[in-house]
């Protein structure tokens, strides 16, 4: 093998391996909520609570101006 093709190999398998690497990100998703009451008016001036108690995990968020709640990169599960 000289030492072109030896250069381009590793340079390959370096290439390879942090690809592989970056790729192993953690899975999370978004929530988008419009709450309404039951005659079908949208609720504003509210606080919506994702809660996920075997993990501890809690994350809320209030309403913007389109009376849209968006809890984002909430963890899998």
């Amino acid at each position: 093998m000289n030492a072109t093709a030896k250069l381009f190999s590793i340079a390959f398998s370096i290439l390879m391996l942090t690809t592989l690497a970056a790729a192993q990100g953690a899975a999370s998703g978004d929530l988008h909520i419009t709450v309404k009451d039951p005659k079908g008016s949208l609720v504003t001036n509210a606080t919506v609570t994702a809660h996920e108690q075997a993990k501890g995990f809690e994350r809320a968020t209030s309403v913007n101006r389109d009376g849209e709640y968006r809890l984002l990169n909430l963890p899998s599960g």
